[in-house]
């Protein structure tokens, strides 16, 4: 635009300076045609008109595409020094069956413990931290405790894929159905006396004790009704708890 306003300026003030000077009329016709031809050419897009037609871009538009997302199981995840532990089953509405259990490994508070040699437990409560759950509100479901038959090492790395053995003696298989209120879980152990001895020598530092009682393995039962193939009004009612060992709460 500023353009055309300037050839429209030059044109007048030169066509003025040509009859001030009595300059011929086919000689005004002439400049008149030079500059109607400067001022009609075609304006084109930059670049365009230069750049090879085979070599422009071409865009195209189509909403027909249909994506497909899956997801995909990792190898292993590092979970030996968990922030919480998860325990509890149930299946997602969108991602499926999930289940998730741990392994765990006590230690004394202090050494040189005697019970003497005629003390013998009438019952052993395991108490562990309760900081909430993921899911929906979790119903009744059943945890399973088994005495570990293999060393934990506390320098050692674990990740998500190794397993430990266990003795399959069940030595607790209670329901627990915490709500948020609470702030621990209790599982009463069956077996007591399997875990506890009333020989003082195990009970003089950690690594005498860890050498007797190598920890647990706790689990859900996997066979309860909200795993795949469940049926009934309680299928997909279950949750994953999440649970503090190292928590004040968290003791035997």
């Amino acid at each position: 635009m500023k353009f055309e306003v300037f050839l429209t300026v030059v044109f007048y003030s030169f066509i003025n300076y040509l009859f001030q000077r009595s300059i011929k009329p086919y000689v005004l016709i002439g400049v008149f045609g030079v500059f109607v031809f400067a001022g009609c050419e075609k304006p084109g897009v930059i670049g365009l008109d230069v750049h090879p037609e085979a070599d422009q871009f071409n865009v195209l538009f189509s909403d027909t595409s249909t994506l497909v997302a899956k997801t995909i199981l990792e190898d292993s995840i590092r979970t030996d020094e968990p922030i919480l532990n998860l325990l509890g089953a149930y299946t997602d509405p969108v991602f499926g069956y999930t289940a998730a259990s741990f392994y765990t490994q006590f230690s004394m508070t202090t050494n040189n413990v005697g019970f003497g040699s005629s003390f013998v437990p009438d019952s052993l409560v395991l108490t562990i931290g309760y900081v909430g759950s993921y899911g929906p509100s979790p119903s009744a479901q059943t945890v399973n405790v088994y005495r570990l038959t293999e060393d934990i090492y506390e320098d050692s790395a674990y990740y998500s894929n190794r397993d430990f053995a266990y003795d399959p003696l069940e030595l607790a298989s209670v329901s627990i159905a915490p709500v948020d209120e609470d702030s621990v879980v209790r599982i009463k152990l069956d077996g007591s006396n399997s875990v506890f001895s009333s020989n003082d020598s195990f009970f003089v530092d950690n690594a005498a004790f860890q050498s007797f009682f190598k920890g647990f393995y706790i689990s859900t039962d996997t066979s309860m009704p909200c795993c795949p193939g469940g049926t009934g009004a309680t299928c997909c009612s279950g949750g994953i708890l999440y649970l503090d060992m190292l928590s004040s709460y968290t003791k035997l």
